[in-house]
């Protein structure tokens, strides 16, 4: 059968919607010539605006009629109707998603669950990648790639003037998805100090919404050069991570971004998976917390890794 149009259902988090990109890319690359329609969360979508046509917001009211049988869905007609593919990263259990996408005139649906196994072996690139192979598919690359805009280069180094920064400059994003996750902010200011003393670069430390102060407080800690930045959206903060020096940050979304720009990325880890979790990307140290505490992760070991990681010679 001629693809001629895709259909891909992606919602989730950041970190989440990155690991798909290799499915995105590998779907692409397979029908260069196909109207891809993705069906996600647009400020997270935008990563992938290079390899689809159009992006639809699954928050718009009208999409919620396809998750229930009662509902009118004429209004999703035009995106749906007579689409060769749908790819859907979702559970559908009651199968009402399923009805719906044949109704409208889709040919083929393939659901996938978005979660891989927490306690398996399969790195979430390759669970969101099975689908993709199972059409017979050999994808080219298995880590996300992500090339900011001059445009989203140029927005960043403007933001980094404003804030006093200039010349080499290191990244930190302290917050996570939990408490449990998340490196104690002390632990971040002496880490800080320790670049500044060895490498002298200036720190910028991101932040997201439901960071609430915690950049703040990791800046008003550190005895160095260390300013807190709040990037409006997510190409310009993968910007700011693609020139950066350095990159250190939890198992988060923008930990994700930072490894796809090929920045050399230190990921720090307690509770959760690297095999699962670990972001993918040219330059990426992941550094395992002892007993998977946090607390129990003393700079050093973090110094360690950077070490291993950057050319002995940076300097500003």
């Amino acid at each position: 059968m001629s693809i001629q149009r895709i259909l891909i259902f992606r919602a989730g988090a950041v970190g989440d919607f990155v690991v798909t990109l290799p499915a995105l890319a590998a779907l692409r690359e397979a029908y260069p010539g196909a109207a891809i329609d993705l069906i996600g969360y647009p400020e997270r979508a935008i990563l992938a605006q290079h390899l689809v046509n159009r992006i639809h917001d699954v928050d718009a009211a009208h999409w919620s009629s396809l998750f229930s049988r009662a509902g009118d869905l004429s209004h999703l007609e035009p995106v749906l109707a007579d689409a060769d593919l749908a790819i859907a990263y979702m559970n559908d259990p009651d199968g009402a998603v399923g009805e719906n996408l044949h109704r409208v005139g889709v040919h083929r649906t393939l659901f996938h669950n978005p979660r891989p196994d927490e306690d398996g072996d399969a790195h979430a690139v390759d669970h969101l990648l099975e689908p993709i192979i199972s059409l017979g598919i050999t994808p080219n690359a298995r880590v996300p790639s992500i090339a900011p805009e001059t445009a989203r280069k140029d927005a960043a180094r403007a933001m980094l003037a404003t804030a006093g920064l200039s010349g080499p400059y290191a990244i930190f994003h302290a917050g996570a998805g939990g408490p449990h996750k998340q490196w104690p902010p002390e632990c971040f200011a002496h880490l800080a100090e320790r670049l500044w003393h060895e490498k002298e670069w200036p720190i910028a430390v991101t932040s997201g919404p439901a960071d609430g102060a915690l950049a703040e407080r990791i800046c008003q800690q550190a005895d160095a050069p260390t300013v807190p930045l709040n990037p409006v959206d997510l190409p310009t903060l993968t910007a700011l991570y693609a020139d950066a020096r350095l990159y250190v940050g939890c198992d988060t979304g923008p930990s994700h971004l930072s490894a796809a720009t090929g920045t050399p990325s230190v990921i720090l880890f307690g509770p959760t998976s690297p095999r699962v979790w670990g972001p993918r990307g040219p330059i990426v140290r992941i550094v395992e917390a002892p007993r998977q505490e946090m607390e129990a992760l003393e700079p050093e070991a973090v110094m360690h890794a950077i070490r291993s990681t950057t050319a002995p010679s940076d300097r500003a």
